[in-house]
């Protein structure tokens, strides 16, 4: 008896918590994830989706961009700008930009998952007291029975409602129908399979909806009509972070030739990777086939300007190919940022082109060369600029650097973090690249006081990298032309 008695009184009990949020909230709870209670948008329709925990959200758009934003996209602007900080201090966000439906209008979806007390708060008509430093001018109001959400003095008002602990925002009264009905059929949700790196935190896609193929069609180019859809996946901490990104539908706008000649390299090569390293870049050239293209014809001209043979030029270009900056060069008293061109297994074909390159003044430089240690043909100019332009069948090294700060021989993967195998990769440090540009800052101020034009701009330029110092170190890798990965370090 006393268990009957036990049994029905907790199912009344639970009945009744049940009925009292129900009451309490005006709804029934809500069990669903943030990407639960977006609405369907079809694939012929181009949109943005971007889900994230908020400690996974660190980019804010500067108020300088917003003034800088043409009239008719600064309210929007500032509509991310109030949303950016808002999806930082949710547990859980989901954002879905659309295309026009027949609205004609573009359509807005967030979807915030908060504590009860903030969305408490928000059903009751009050912002919550944790959110007014992040954004001092948030307000609300009201229009008929909908509530309104306003994250900035000059950002358009979003109509939201509460759903237990989920804030659910839209641009449009119609939006916020649509997002109760993907709550209540599981039919008119948004349907996503993230196919890249499902066990990380944050991810994008962007899908144009076939829109960029129908204008280039217009344009009389043929790139098929396959949809664009490039996915991105992230993970961060407060010192670094990982994103990787894959390009679906890319084929037809790249020329079967040109696809099928980008190919990974290994980058097992021993090569100069000079101190202090402030950028290195590595790529895979392929081939140029001799013939009436349009870079065909370039490279020819550049193989007359320097005086050499189209073919031999191709030749040379064609395989892995290293650009580095670092190191040192000087011109006349200052001391800048070296930088190199190296072309590794180039054999005789390299030592061709360097030999023809000083008998023609390389460099503009009128003088002979002083032969460098290891190579055949060539050599290294110190005055008035430092230049380097030597090959041995295994390398080909050309370029602006004090040959004393060259290093040693090492392949790239003894410096950065480089996969088995890529098509291209770069890698920027971005504090050493400040530190550089602050003596070029010293060379623009000596070049005016002696006369030389250029000088204002390399104190601008100088200014303006200073400000990136805060982005650290960023490598960033091309698997092939439909992948790739960036890394970042505070």
């Amino acid at each position: 008896m006393r268990k009957g008695i036990y049994f029905w009184f907790t199912i009344i009990f639970a009945a009744a918590v049940i009925a009292g949020g129900y009451i309490y909230f005006g709804h029934r709870p809500v069990t669903l994830t943030v990407s639960e209670v977006l609405p369907a948008v079809g694939e012929s329709l181009p949109y943005v989706l971007v889900i994230a925990p908020g400690d996974q959200i660190g980019a804010e758009i500067p108020e300088e961009v917003v003034r800088k934003a043409p009239l008719r996209s600064k309210p929007y602007y500032r509509l991310m700008r109030g949303l950016l900080p808002l999806a930082g201090f949710s547990k859980e966000s989901a954002l879905l930009a659309a295309g026009a439906r027949d609205t004609g209008k573009a359509e807005l979806y967030g979807a915030f998952l908060f504590t009860i007390k903030e969305t408490s708060a928000l059903s009751t008509g009050r912002v919550p007291e944790n959110w007014k430093e992040a954004l001092p001018e948030a307000s609300l109001g009201k229009t008929g029975n909908r509530s309104l959400l306003r994250l900035g003095a000059d950002a358009p008002e979003l109509y939201f409602i509460t759903r237990g602990d989920m804030l659910l925002v839209s641009l449009e009264e119609a939006g916020i129908d649509r997002m109760i009905e993907a709550i209540d059929d599981p039919v008119s949700r948004m349907n996503v399979s993230w196919k890249l790196e499902t066990a990380w935190p944050g991810h994008f896609l962007f899908n144009d909806g076939g829109v960029l193929a129908e204008k280039a069609s217009l344009k009389g180019l043929d790139v098929g009509s396959d949809v664009l859809r490039l996915e991105a996946a992230w993970k961060k901490t407060s010192d670094e972070g990982l994103l990787a990104w894959s390009v679906d539908g890319i084929e037809g706008w790249i020329p079967a030739e040109i696809g099928k000649a980008l190919k990974g390299h290994f980058w097992r090569e021993e090569l100069y990777m000079p101190e202090p390293l402030i950028l290195a870049a590595g790529f895979n050239i392929p081939r140029v086939v001799p013939g009436g293209s349009k870079l065909w014809g370039e490279l020819s001209e550049a193989a007359e300007t320097i005086g050499v043979g189209a073919s031999l030029l191709a030749r040379v270009l064609e395989g892995p190919a290293l650009l580095v900056i670092g190191g040192r060069s000087r011109l006349l008293l200052a001391d800048l940022p070296g930088f190199l061109l190296e072309l590794p297994d180039r054999g005789k074909d390299g030592i061709e082109l360097v030999e023809a390159l000083w008998e023609r003044d390389f460099m503009r430089v009128p003088m002979e060369p002083r032969p460098l240690n290891g190579f055949e043909a060539g050599g290294s100019l110190s005055i008035p600029l430092s230049v380097v332009g030597a090959a041995s069948e295994d390398l080909v090294v050309m370029g602006a650097m004090d040959v004393s700060k060259l290093g040693e021989l090492l392949p790239p993967k003894d410096v950065v973090d480089l996969p088995e195998s890529a098509l291209a990769w770069i890698y920027v440090d971005f504090p050493k690249a400040a530190e550089a540009l602050r003596n070029l800052g010293t060379a623009g101020s000596l070049a005016q006081r002696i006369g030389i034009s250029g000088g204002e701009g390399l104190e601008e330029l100088a200014e303006s990298v200073e400000r990136l110092t805060q982005l650290g170190k960023i490598l960033v890798i091309m698997e092939d032309y439909k992948t790739g990965r960036i890394r970042w370090e505070q």
